[in-house]
């Protein structure tokens, strides 16, 4: 984290997150020094406008004659993107989208995209709408009555602990002064065994990927996407994550996504994001609550009953964090009333370096990227190595986000009774591990290295 523009001045307490707060309050930095700047797009270019939407349409239609499939969808796409939302301009875009769809076999897509453009036209567009309905009824005759998505969890044996959800009853949680909070087999565990299946809690699509994968449950995108309402910044898998993403936190992320700075890592960056997720879907004063130990709707996350690990950052990382919030903080309107920047201050740093080592990655299998950063709330029990005893499995269920998205966590080695059972918890807390055992001094071998105690 940090820049080499930045210096931490010499009266920057040594230690206290409120004091160190409430210095960087007093005390302000340059932004520009702590943060990158976004993307040079004007805002005109996030806005929804009908001429550059028809003016796509137009030029698809003409790639399209000409037999151009993959330009044609991209110009489509684009079309949709500019659209005003369920305006006439919408609709025809998705029809048009919808006849490319079906030169590509993509049958399902055409229905969903019909339906949706189906549902912004009005009596007077009777002539596209009997085009729609044909061409809809012509995909329906290539989907086989009997296609159905195996669910393949239906077979899964997976017995779920009264005492700790998400965990197989065959694992118990122990508690030392030296390694925290970790986990250990009950009995023999095989390679192959199921030990952990838990809903992820919340997802964050890394930003350079936003194109590629849905913003809201970090699926791939479909060859015809959809898109907000409000904003050209983010895409979606269906209309159904639209819907669920608006509902649960991109209405408020879309209104100040211009306003919040970013911070000068990537690595850093990306996991602000994931913060920011929690704190937009549980809400500005459910969030604040449960950081205070009471009671939220919806519960945040056992993570927050974590060892925040803020005392092992430098110096000059903590003048960074805690200089980058106050940034934050000051950068939305909608804080609770009557919580104090310090607070509010507070409750991020807190969740920010909780979330740095518990964060993990979903990969990209073909090339080894990471693509969306992820938290579960049963894994935060273990312990990581980097040679784990287990595996874990991303699985898309097609039910409402986030019970949707669960990880599964297998054995991939036998496992004794009272034997640890670890799991990765992904390259950046790996990489944030070498970092701290290098400045340490800490000679410890890369394939037995294991967490810092877990909880406090």
């Amino acid at each position: 984290m940090g820049d080499s523009r930045v210096k931490v001045p010499s009266d920057f307490p040594t230690s206290g997150m409120r004091d160190q707060l409430l210095y960087c309050l007093e005390n302000p930095v340059n932004s520009r020094k702590l943060t990158r700047a976004s993307a040079n797009i004007s805002p005109d270019e996030k806005k929804k406008n009908s001429e550059k939407s028809s003016w796509y349409r137009n030029q698809g239609n003409t790639t399209f004659q000409n037999g151009l499939i993959k330009e044609s969808l991209h110009l489509y796409n684009e079309a949709l993107k500019k659209a005003p939302h369920e305006s006439l301009d919408f609709a025809k875009a998705l029809g048009n989208r919808s006849a490319v769809l079906m030169k590509k076999n993509l049958f399902n897509e055409v229905v969903v995209n019909i339906d949706t453009a189906l549902q912004c036209l009005d009596s007077s567009e009777d002539k596209l709408r009997e085009k729609l309905l044909a061409r809809r009824a012509l995909a329906l005759d290539q989907i086989p009555e009997n296609q159905q998505k195996e669910d393949s969890l239906n077979n899964v044996e997976f017995k779920e602990s009264q005492q700790y959800p998400g965990m197989s009853t065959n694992l118990e949680v122990r508690q030392t002064k030296g390694k925290g909070q970790f986990v250990v087999a009950k009995e023999a565990i095989s390679a192959g065994d199921l030990i952990s299946y838990d809903k992820l809690y919340d997802v964050s699509v890394i930003k350079r990927f936003k194109d590629m994968y849905c913003h809201h449950c970090a699926a791939d995108l479909p060859s015809a996407p959809f898109y907000c309402s409000k904003c050209n910044e983010v895409s979606y898998c269906s209309p159904k994550c639209v819907h669920e993403s608006w509902n649960r936190y991109h209405e408020r992320e879309c209104a100040i996504s211009d306003q919040l700075p970013m911070m000068g890592q990537n690595d850093d960056d990306e996991i602000w994001r994931l913060v920011l997720r929690i704190f937009l879907s549980v809400g500005d004063n459910e969030f604040l609550r449960s950081v205070h130990g009471e009671d939220a709707d919806p519960p945040l996350p056992a993570i927050l009953s974590l060892i925040h690990h803020y005392d092992t950052f430098t110096k000059r990382r903590q003048y960074i964090l805690t200089s980058f919030v106050v940034s934050l903080v000051n950068s939305i309107p909608m804080l609770a009333s009557g919580v104090t920047v310090i607070e509010a201050g507070i409750a991020f740093c807190r969740l920010f370096s909780q979330c740095e080592l518990n964060t993990r990655a979903i990969r990209e299998d073909i090339y080894g990227f990471d693509v969306a950063l992820y938290i579960i709330p049963s894994n935060t029990k273990f312990r990581h190595s980097c040679s784990p005893s287990t595996q874990s499995v991303i699985v898309y269920t097609g039910e409402t986000f986030p019970v949707g998205i669960v990880c599964m966590n297998i054995a991939v080695e036998t496992l004794k009774p009272g034997e640890e059972v670890t799991v990765s918890y992904g390259p950046i807390w790996v990489s944030r591990g070498i970092l701290q055992r290098e400045t340490k001094k800490i000679e410890k071998p890369l394939a037995s290295c294991l967490s810092m105690p877990a909880l406090s």
